[in-house]
């Protein structure tokens, strides 16, 4: 074709070269579509077939790097913020970060670098602070073309259907929980409220891009609720087995998903259940235990939960024990079982009891043996009866207090145990001191009460005069007085039938001031040692108080 009938002139061969080097490059570029499009029929499958994810793996041969996945570059110099772990430790620059995440890939293959840059950046996200994108594309409109793509009008994708992986035959769902406060619990509701968030991780590749086709953007955010009118894309349905409140309740959160297709989902919220205490009887040194199912809300699903070994966290929160909370849970009690598709964690929670020993326990010890002081007043002070009832009566207030504080319920609770004894400890003083008192004041010759009432002198109970008139009294009435004799002997045949009665022996004993006040000295030894061994056996048996489950019960974890 370039051959021409008159050869050029001399002056006009340059321009004419020029000219065939021109429409030669245009042939060229015009050419080289068609003919790779050819290879590719011939040799290999429509690219449009081929899983998104497939395709960014293929792409990431030459780019497995902290940026260049994404198509980014790296900023050496800049010190991110982050939060320090054991394999990242803090300030460190962005290219040492990225050489350590080169150290965590097993080998040089695909997949090893595309699955180590997403458990990295989940675990520590720094690349958006390390990388840096020249891109004329914003992250706003590089979202908005992924949303579109992925869950617009125009696309297939159906909240309700979850996505199974070819040769697969269900979608595997991360479950971990984050644990951060006791809010309530109510033991005559039998319920507990706590305070959680809830993780769960799973893979969608309907949702998965490459970053490098849309401007470099790593992750968007999807509305996602168990509501179907309310989300935008399928998640996992758990709730609790023994639920007050449902998980559906907590409030709405967005869904985090990663270029690869992996969705993040974290809630937090109140979660409210149905407890059957275990460890109340020891109340109020008590460790509640009590526990949570939770699980699968679905009968048929395409979909099953995966526990890690670190499936409950405790967060900094509950690291000590927490002030002005009355109940604290205990971590190195907090039992976790998991079973097919359900996970049981049993929480422990410890009773702040300083405040019921110093205004219920100490109190109700000090009055009991504050009604014993009463065996060391003497008879003749009037208040000594009135003093044990006054201390009796506030033991028996003091365990009014407890009934606002604990459930009607048939089983032996500890500080029942021990304010019913205090009560009748404090009793038997009471009983005591009426027995002396009555010992005393019946019995007790008037000599022995006073021995110089006989020194001072008394006068005669009987004068002349009223012996005169006895007498005549007598000599007037003969048969009076033999009636009276008849009576007299009577009487003193019942009195000798009463005196063979213990109680009649008892009064017929020669009691004396000097005896009673031992009698009062040996009931004070008593009663006060007695009731030491008693509060001694209450704190040394107080674990034994209620019966021991192990699948519920904290005393065994």
């Amino acid at each position: 074709c370039f051959h021409s009938r008159s050869r050029p002139s001399i002056k006009e061969a340059p321009n004419t070269m020029k000219s065939l080097r021109t429409n030669l490059l245009v042939a060229i570029l015009i050419l080289s579509p068609f003919h790779a499009s050819g290879d590719k029929i011939e040799n290999e499958p429509d690219s449009s077939t081929i899983p998104q994810t497939k395709r960014l793996r293929e792409n990431t041969t030459d780019t497995c790097e902290l940026c260049g996945l994404l198509g980014m570059t790296l900023l050496d110099d800049v010190y991110p913020k982050y939060t320090p772990t054991e394999e990242l430790p803090e300030a460190m620059n962005c290219a040492e970060i990225a050489d350590i995440l080169q150290n965590t890939i097993d080998d040089a293959s695909d997949t090893s670098c595309y699955d180590s840059w997403i458990d990295f950046n989940t675990q520590v996200p720094v690349f958006s602070q390390c990388c840096y994108s020249y891109s004329p594309v914003s992250t706003t409109v590089c979202e908005q073309e992924v949303q579109l793509l992925a869950t617009g009008d125009d696309s297939d994708y159906n909240i309700n259907i979850p996505y199974v992986p070819v040769n697969e035959t269900a979608v595997n769902v991360a479950l971990s929980i984050d644990y951060f406060a006791v809010t309530n619990i109510d033991i005559f509701e039998g319920t507990t409220e706590v305070f959680l968030g809830i993780d769960m991780r799973w893979k969608d590749e309907r949702l998965a891009w490459d970053p490098k086709e849309h401007g470099g953007c790593a992750f968007t955010n999807y509305k996602a609720s168990t509501d179907p009118e309310l989300t935008n894309i399928w998640v996992p349905s758990l709730d609790l087995a023994n639920r007050f409140d449902s998980l559906q309740n907590l409030p709405a959160a967005e869904g985090t998903v990663l270029f690869d297709g992996t969705v993040i989902w974290r809630r937090f919220g109140s979660i409210k259940g149905i407890c059957l205490f275990d460890g109340l009887e020891r109340f109020p040194y008590d460790e509640l235990a009590c526990p949570f199912y939770f699980e699968n809300s679905q009968t048929f699903t395409l979909y099953n939960f995966d526990f890690p070994e670190e499936v409950l966290r405790f967060t900094a929160l509950e690291a000590g024990e927490r002030k002005y909370q009355e109940f604290t849970v205990v971590p190195e009690h907090t039992r976790i079982k998991k079973k097919d598709q359900r996970l049981d964690i049993v929480f422990c929670f410890k009773r702040s009891s300083n405040f019921y020993t110093t205004k219920l326990i100490v109190p109700t010890i000090l009055f009991t043996i504050l009604t014993f002081g009463s065996f060391l007043l003497d008879q003749r002070v009037g208040e000594r009866l009135g003093f044990g009832v006054s201390t009796l009566l506030v033991i028996v207030a003091q365990s009014i207090l407890t009934i606002d504080l604990l459930p009607v319920t048939k089983e032996r609770l500890w500080v029942n145990v021990l304010t019913q004894g205090s009560q009748y400890f404090a009793i038997g003083a009471v009983l005591e001191s009426l027995i002396v008192a009555y010992l005393y004041y019946v019995s007790v010759e008037p000599s022995d009460v006073d021995d110089n009432s006989n020194k001072s002198g008394s006068p005669p109970v009987e004068t002349s005069d009223n012996t005169e008139e006895r007498v005549t009294f007598i000599a007037e009435n003969p048969s009076d007085e033999i009636n009276g004799s008849a009576v007299n002997f009577e009487n003193e045949n019942k009195n000798l039938e009463k005196s063979n009665s213990f109680w009649s022996k008892v009064k017929n004993i020669h009691w004396t001031a000097e005896s009673i006040k031992m009698m009062d000295r040996w009931a004070f030894f008593l009663f006060t040692i007695s009731y030491f061994i008693f509060i001694v056996v209450m704190y040394t048996t107080r674990d034994r108080f209620g019966d021991y489950n192990p699948l519920l019960s904290c005393k065994g974890a």
